[in-house]
């Protein structure tokens, strides 16, 4: 499961960049069925890619790991938030 954790970690530092919901939404569906795709070719072992070996894969994997990168967006987005209340607290404004 090591290729989960690189694509969970790749999708949490996309998450903190990515400003509007349905985008994060969209981001975090395809990184989900590619964490899927490479955790399948990850467990192949020499033997050949198979469609229903991919779908097989996808049902436990993609859930997973798209909440495990969506719920890094509101964490992104109070990062943000913050980010600008204290810059416009330096401001004077």
């Amino acid at each position: 499961m090591d290729t989960m954790t690189y694509v969970v970690v790749a999708g949490w530092v996309l998450m903190y960049f990515i400003p509007s919901f349905s985008f994060a939404f969209l981001t975090a569906t395809v990184l989900a069925f590619l964490a899927a795709f490479l955790v399948h070719v990850a467990e192949l072992k020499g033997s050949a890619l198979s469609l229903s070996g991919v779908m097989d894969a996808m049902m436990p994997v993609a859930p997973v790991a798209f909440f495990a990168i969506f719920m890094a967006w509101p964490l992104g987005a109070l990062i943000r938030r913050i980010r600008d209340w204290w810059q416009g607290k330096a401001a004077g404004v």
